[in-house]
């Protein structure tokens, strides 16, 4: 489970997007880092618009098409509703994803107390039925109002993630 923060308009989705798309080539992240070609799923939760510029982006930067190994899900899933985490269940298990990207969480768990560890324990919990399919999640998410203090909400998503990537890029 890795959670990808920041505040808005720095950049998040366009990193999160090209961490799938460098997994979905099989192409270095970053052009320094190696990774293991696999399967992506996509949820875009907000900014369904951008994405085909920032994938165009991507694609004229690094001079390669869009994978077949990529799929884009244009609409919010929510986490904390029994209907949400299955369908999207069952489309991890139908299209069998390396990497699951859900972008963003705060559109995946509308109506959600993100500072409260009840609410957002029943989301860890969800994160971690889709992480027991063997894929890798990433949620993208939002940092607070002062950066320096990390991702917004309860410290149970914290305590939950493998791994966390900051982005503080300039506008």
């Amino acid at each position: 489970l890795a959670f990808l923060y920041g505040p808005p308009k720095k950049g998040k989705t366009f990193v999160a997007l090209d961490i799938a798309m460098s997994v979905a080539t099989g192409a270095r992240w970053v052009g320094e880092t190696d990774t293991h070609q696999g399967r992506v799923l996509y949820i875009v939760g907000e900014g369904v618009a951008g994405v085909p510029r920032r994938l165009a982006a991507w694609r004229a930067g690094r001079q390669i098409g869009t994978p077949a190994t990529i799929e884009f899900l244009p609409r919010a899933i929510q986490l904390r509703k029994p209907e949400g985490i299955l369908a999207l269940w069952e489309k991890v298990c139908d299209y069998e994803p390396d990497l699951l990207v859900i972008d963003t969480l705060a559109r995946a768990t509308v109506g959600a107390d993100e500072n409260t560890a009840k609410d957002m324990g029943e989301v860890v919990a969800a994160l971690d039925v889709l992480k027991s399919t063997g894929c890798c999640v990433l949620v993208v998410h939002h940092s607070g109002k002062d950066v320096t203090k990390g991702a917004r909400g309860s410290s149970a998503l914290s305590g939950a993630w493998d791994s966390a990537l900051s982005v503080a890029g300039d506008t």
